[in-house]
């Protein structure tokens, strides 16, 4: 599983995305969490979408329990 972050222009670090809220979050527990599929899937067609030219976005390995 992945979570993505995201920093905005102006921004000092990454904070974590509500996906279907179209936002970013501050406590994890709102956070998207992905596959490794739709990761793949998201980085090749919504993240490099030109609207998106101004945002950074990584992906972090979530460890699971």
């Amino acid at each position: 599983m992945y979570r993505l972050y995201a920093k905005l222009d102006g921004d000092k670090t990454y904070k974590p995305v509500d996906w279907n809220g179209g936002r970013q979050v501050t406590n994890l527990i709102h956070a998207s969490l992905f596959t490794k599929v739709e990761k793949e899937t998201l980085e090749r067609v919504d993240l490099a979408h030109p609207d998106n030219a101004g945002i950074s976005f990584e992906f972090r390995k979530v460890k699971m329990c």
